[in-house]
């Protein structure tokens, strides 16, 4: 008896939300107007409206690493520091996972993009970090181990 109760008050609102999914085609392909990858590329300058101003990169440090994470220093307009870790795969890295593998964070002068302005080592790859924002001397990392 209840549960005939329950269908009759629900049943107006089960058929308009069956009625709303008739008009939805869940089979589309939702990137299908995105574009020719091969064609074109991600960030071809065909296409992209966004402006190279500076390039940081040091062959020692950078090279074969990608960036985890970006911070301005505070107090300081042309200085600005990345942690940089191994471009592995998920796979790659859960193989890895427990084995200590030296990171850096690099700090950057924004007058001079070719070389580091310092270098900090950790063990551990450092994917966030952030400055205190009264002190830019201490800064405050997360690791993974």
């Amino acid at each position: 008896d209840g549960l005939a109760e329950f269908l009759t008050g629900v049943s107006t609102a089960v058929e308009e939300a069956l009625q709303q999914n008739e008009t939805v085609d869940i089979f589309k392909p939702e990137f299908a107007n995105l574009g020719d990858e091969d064609a074109t590329g991600f960030g071809s300058k065909n296409h992209s409206n966004i402006k190279e101003v500076r390039n940081f990169h040091d062959v020692a440090y950078t090279k074969g690493k990608r960036v985890e994470a970006v911070q301005w220093i505070p107090q300081e307009h042309n200085y600005l520091a990345c942690s940089t870790v191994d471009n592995i795969s998920f796979y790659d890295r859960v193989e890895h996972m427990g084995k200590a593998t030296i990171s850096h964070v690099l700090l950057w002068s924004w007058n001079e993009s070719l070389a580091p302005h310092a270098i900090l080592l950790s063990p551990w790859e450092v994917t966030a970090f952030k400055f205190w924002p009264w002190d830019r001397h201490f800064l405050i990392g997360g690791v993974r181990s």
